[in-house]
């Protein structure tokens, strides 16, 4: 916890008394050991122009020419972390302050984990559909079924003719063929079963799907809610975004549900086609044939053409079964090209949501950390301390140059130091040549507050010329200017009234005794600059 706090200084400044009253005014013009500043007579002195020094004894302050103010970019709350305190040097680019938890650095690292598998998802799309492939596959060797069954068709009045060539070799045989068909005829009723099953799965399938579309209408109607409660409310526009990507994401999903309906409703049509039936009528047939060959002695001509004619019959059955499941194979097709582009489209939105988070998390760490702008030293440091809250507007510290520093001096009028010739200021036993420095707008000088408008501004600003003071801000340091103004008019302090505040001085003027105002500027021990009322040659009555 950093906490600074300016400290109340009272500048005591001990100069030669300037008050003067007429009972403590003299005719004496002893004691001026620096200069002879003006002929005079025994009833006159002569104004002349001369040097003059003064001393001033009293406490100064450093304080910073031009420094940077440091404040957070548009975000408040609690102060998590703060790096530097007063006096502290500071290096450019160093974190300065955060007022944010370090947990959304825990935030962004999984956020951007999000992110890449994203990427890798969508990449994996844009590349290619595998089940797309598969079906693809599988359309074509259908095909190839069709043109075998168009064949097998063709040449079936040739196997007919050949078949009744053969009858006598298969009559012999149809013993052991009876055997193997009977066990065809079982397994065909083994796989009617199956059929039988897989229709009743297809139909408890057909159900959860119907399920599934009402849980996606409901979701539907609960996110077009959410969506048109944030347009009615004027919500965030990042919380309009997600919203309408949550509503578009409930449409999809119930349109898949509706098409994943249509294929399992083809499905059912498909296993409902009577393929296995086909194989017991087969095997129903071939029994019956090897039964009569048995025991007619044989089968006569007129069964095998009838043999031939149902043959003909179920191979175009099966022409057109395998027609039909061309035709469903490429509804499966179609479906699954627009499950990919669904899914597709889908990834696009979901790698865009994530960056956006991405991106928003990325700026808050970006807003919740100040680093200096600036090489410096900290001049100012507001008082506050781990966990107090900054709000937007507030300053939190300055970083000064070092290169641009002035000692402030409090208590010394400005108006009487002002066109000094020579500065020297003490402290300690080293003295630092130094100069007047005149406060401008835009200075750092008085921390937040703007330059005073005052002609009689009791703060005095001086400027090392050279070496500079191993001094802290905001720590007092007793101090002793010393200044000398060259070619000033001069006139001793014993020459001097005071009358109602006002300095005075009596002057021959074209045979008269007339009494004038002076401005007075510093003053030495003996004498006095005259800022403003005398000229050279002015002739001063003597007291």
């Amino acid at each position: 916890m950093l906490k600074t706090k300016a400290k109340t200084v009272t500048f005591t400044i001990l100069m030669s008394s300037i008050l003067l009253s007429s009972c403590s005014l003299g005719l004496n013009n002893q004691g001026v050991p620096q200069q002879v500043v003006g002929e005079s007579s025994s009833l006159y002195y002569t104004v002349n122009q001369g040097d003059i020094s003064a001393s001033l004894i009293g406490t100064g302050q450093l304080v910073p020419i031009k420094a940077t103010s440091l404040y957070f970019n548009n975000v408040s709350g609690p102060v998590s972390q703060l790096n530097y305190s007063l006096n502290d040097t500071v290096k450019k680019g160093s974190l300065f302050a955060q007022i944010l938890p370090t947990e959304i650095e825990n935030k962004i690292s999984m956020q951007r984990i999000v992110v890449q598998k994203g990427k890798g998802r969508l990449r994996l799309l844009l590349d290619g559909n595998g089940e797309v492939a598969e079906l693809r596959k599988s359309i074509e060797l259908t095909k190839l079924d069709l043109e075998s069954k168009r064949e097998q068709k063709k040449n079936l009045p040739k196997e007919t003719e050949l078949a009744i060539n053969k009858a006598k070799l298969v009559l012999e045989q149809y013993e052991v063929e009876k055997s193997s068909t009977m066990k065809s005829q079982e397994l065909a009723e083994i796989e009617q079963r199956n059929v039988e099953d897989a229709v009743r799965r297809i139909e408890i399938r057909l159900e959860q799907v119907q399920n599934q579309i009402q849980s996606s209408i409901v979701a539907l109607e609960r996110e077009q809610l959410v969506y048109d409660n944030l347009i009615a409310n004027a919500g965030s526009a990042e919380d309009i975004k997600i919203a309408a990507i949550r509503l578009e994401q409930a449409k999809l999903s119930l349109s898949n549900s509706e098409k994943d309906k249509a294929i399992t409703e083809l499905d059912l049509k498909l296993a409902l086609v009577p393929t296995e039936q086909y194989k017991m009528d087969q095997a129903a047939l071939g029994l019956e044939g090897v039964t009569k060959s048995i025991e007619g002695a044989g089968l006569t001509l007129d069964e095998i053409k009838k043999n031939s004619d149902q043959k003909m019959k179920l191979l175009d059955q099966g022409i057109q079964e395998t027609k039909i499941q061309i035709d469903l194979l490429n509804l499966r097709l179609n479906q699954a090209l627009k499950e990919h582009e669904f899914n597709t489209r889908q990834a696009k939105l979901d790698q865009e949501s994530a960056e956006l988070t991405l991106s928003m998390l990325e700026q808050n760490l970006l807003n919740s950390k100040l680093y200096a702008p600036v090489d410096g030293v900290v001049s100012y440091m507001s008082n506050v301390s781990i966990t107090d809250n900054l709000s937007i507007s507030h300053l939190l510290a300055k970083i000064a140059d070092p290169n641009q520093l002035a000692l402030k001096l409090t208590a010394i009028d400005a108006k009487y130091i002002s066109d000094v010739s020579t500065a020297v200021l003490v402290i300690g036993s080293k003295k630092y040549d130094v100069e007047l420095y005149t406060p401008q707008p835009g200075d750092a000088l008085y921390q937040n507050s703007a330059v005073p408008n005052n002609s009689n501004l009791s703060n005095l600003f001086v400027k090392f010329k050279g070496e500079v003071p191993k001094l802290k801000f905001e720590e007092s340091v007793q101090v002793q200017l010393e200044v000398v103004k060259e070619n000033v008019l001069l006139v001793p302090k014993s020459n001097l009234k005071v009358e109602s505040g006002k300095v005075m001085v009596d002057v021959q003027r074209n045979n008269e005794i007339v009494t004038v105002e002076i401005t007075r500027g510093i003053e030495s021990d003996v004498n006095i600059e005259v800022a403003n009322g005398l000229e050279v040659g002015d002739q001063i009555v003597r007291r």
